[in-house]
């Protein structure tokens, strides 16, 4: 069952990095700048040949969330986190550059779980 997973990981990690370089100049701008083309991505063993980007294009705009969209946010990652085979027995490391909402998000879900969330 791992290799279908794993399977079908490495063919959506292929269509994302396709569509990424084909329809947005940016990416493909960043992908040729380090030689890299959808072609030499086969699978997640190829994730560290990609440019991390980090910030964004556009304009910053404010967002509004309420508790209600935190709530959901959090028992949805929950699912995904449980799903990975994270339990209460777990210590889970959070390295994001900076730690914002998804950061906030993720600790929520990580503690829902039972685990516990270290963000560094």
């Amino acid at each position: 069952m791992k290799k279908v997973y794993e399977h079908v990981q490495a063919e959506k990690l292929k269509q994302i990095v396709t569509h990424a370089f084909e329809n947005f100049t940016y990416y493909r701008k960043k992908m040729n700048e380090v030689g890299v083309n959808p072609n030499d991505i086969q699978g997640l063993e190829d994730l560290n040949k990609l440019p991390y980007t980090t910030g964004t294009t556009s304009t910053p705009m404010p967002v509004y969330y309420t508790h209600d969209d935190f709530e959901r946010w959090e028992k949805n990652l929950r699912k995904g986190l449980l799903m990975a085979g994270i339990t209460n027995k777990d210590v889970v490391q959070i390295t994001l550059g900076r730690c914002g909402i998804a950061c906030v998000v993720l600790l929520g879900a990580i503690r829902r779980t039972g685990a516990t969330g270290i963000s560094v």
